[in-house]
């Protein structure tokens, strides 16, 4: 027995077909479609049975893993010590709303459970993740990816990187016949790729066109592959980029993925941009629009002072700036960029009266304060004043500068408290309406003293 699941919106439609307790496989996911057209475009990514392979009908299952039969990219991979576990994946249930979609797989194996959720936001955007339970003790987890198909007439696929001054470089090509890997391992959200992509009919497709586009809404190494395989399916995948070792996972311990944020469009991109716009704010309402504002790095660098300020503080009045941005070179030592970097103490040097000075200059002019901080670094004459495990290395290797910077170890309890407490105490201090906040160094060199991976760890610590 066979049953058709939908979810609908104004822009998009995605169905799956749930048969007996087998994984539910991908009927269709792309432009909306409406009652009368659901029949004729449930076979649109089914071919059938494969020749020279299987002797039954496999489609494209929601979770992929190495026994399921399809060749598509594997979104499920664990392992343990002893090798690769015995897996017998069947679905226990399916719960759906008007807005979202929750399919229960079970473990007859009693290795893991899994619940893979899809969910409407009102802006349009379709947001997906899989949650994972562990049964079995030392479950290594090497990737956990949302998985979607393609839609059949998007065959273009367009990415976005470049380097340091040179962020967002738009690149575009056909979906191969094979597979297209984006992937950042730097630690971070970087210059080198966006963790996004979008997918079209043409080239040209600002406006009067039909667009998808994925964002995966994680900062740390993440992993995303479009790929156009034999049977005909496409599909797209993402999740975090995790090393050997980093995930591992005891009986009663879970893992969630990183949200996959998907927009469809027949308008373009302007029309994608319209949704993620009001996703974005309907997650932030409270935060108030920008402001424009005068910076003070490339007006003075390091060179700061009360002085200064009072002069940019009038000329920004006479322009209608309405907000101050005090920039890098505020706080004690911090003359160039190899000093300095990890103390949140004002510079009583550059600014006698402390930030109670600076915002009686700017309070004359009706400009509110806004902060520099780079919370994540340090410099290596702050850090010859804490414990050596209070800095992201490698145990045995010597410590690598990058932008004359080491990064803090905010896996260890210590040091996130440490850093919190200066934040903090610094935004009490200067009663600022924002903060700049930069992160200009990758974060390498990140393993503990038993060669456990880092940045997993990092990430979530920044997030809190």
């Amino acid at each position: 027995m066979s049953k058709i699941y939908a979810l609908h919106n104004q822009y998009l439609s995605l169905v799956v077909e749930q048969q007996d307790q087998k994984i539910p496989v991908f009927k269709y996911f792309g432009k909306r479609l409406f009652s009368e057209q659901l029949e004729s475009n449930l076979n649109l990514i089914d071919t059938g049975i494969e020749q020279g392979s299987h002797d039954h009908y496999v489609g494209l299952p929601i979770i992929n893993n190495l026994d399921s039969g399809c060749f598509a990219y594997r979104n499920l991979n664990i392992t343990k010590s002893s090798g690769y576990p015995l897996i017998n994946l069947q679905c226990s249930d399916v719960v759906q709303t008007d807005s979202s979609l929750t399919i229960k797989i079970k473990d007859k194996s009693e290795n893991i459970q899994l619940d893979l959720v899809y969910s409407l936001d009102d802006s349009g955007v379709l947001c997906t993740k899989i949650n994972l339970l562990a049964i079995e003790d030392g479950l290594q987890i090497r990737n956990l990816a949302s998985l979607l198909p393609i839609p059949e007439q998007l065959n273009y696929i367009r990415h976005f990187g470049g380097s340091w001054a040179r962020e967002l470089m738009s690149f575009k090509q056909k979906i191969p016949k094979a597979r297209f890997c984006l992937d950042n391992y730097r630690g971070r959200g970087s210059h080198q790729h966006f963790p996004g992509l979008l997918l079209s009919n043409s080239q040209n497709v600002v406006a009067d066109d039909y667009v998808m586009a994925v964002h995966l809404a994680w900062s740390g190494n993440f992993e995303i592959n479009a790929e156009q395989f034999q049977p005909g399916y496409k599909t797209i995948s993402a999740g975090e980029g995790l090393l050997p070792g980093e995930l591992v996972l005891n009986k009663g311990e879970s893992y969630s993925s990183p949200d996959l944020l998907v927009a469809i469009s027949t308008e373009g991109e302007n029309g994608i941009r319209v949704q993620f716009h009001e996703y974005g704010r309907s997650l932030y309402s409270k935060i108030k629009a920008a402001r424009p504002h005068f910076n003070t790095w490339e007006a003075c660098y390091f060179d700061q002072s009360a002085e200064s300020l009072e002069e940019r503080g009038k000329l920004a009045c006479d322009l209608g700036i309405k907000r101050i941005m005090i920039d890098d070179g505020w706080f004690e030592n911090r003359n160039s960029d190899q000093s300095g970097l990890g103390t949140y103490d004002i510079d009583h040097k550059k600014y006698p009266g402390g930030f109670d000075q600076i915002n009686q200059i700017l309070k004359k002019y009706d400009l509110e304060l806004g902060v520099w901080v780079e919370p994540e670094m340090l410099s290596p004459d702050v850090a010859e004043n804490y414990p050596s495990d209070w800095v992201l290395s490698n145990p045995e290797s010597e410590l690598t500068l990058a932008r004359n910077q080491l990064a803090w170890n905010l896996a260890n309890p210590k040091v996130y408290q440490h850093v919190f407490d200066g934040l903090s105490k610094m935004l009490s201090e200067s009663n600022c309406s924002s903060i700049k906040w930069d992160m200009n160094r990758d974060r390498l060199q990140a393993i503990d003293t038993l060669g456990k991976p880092l940045i997993r760890k990092q990430t979530l610590q920044l997030y809190q």
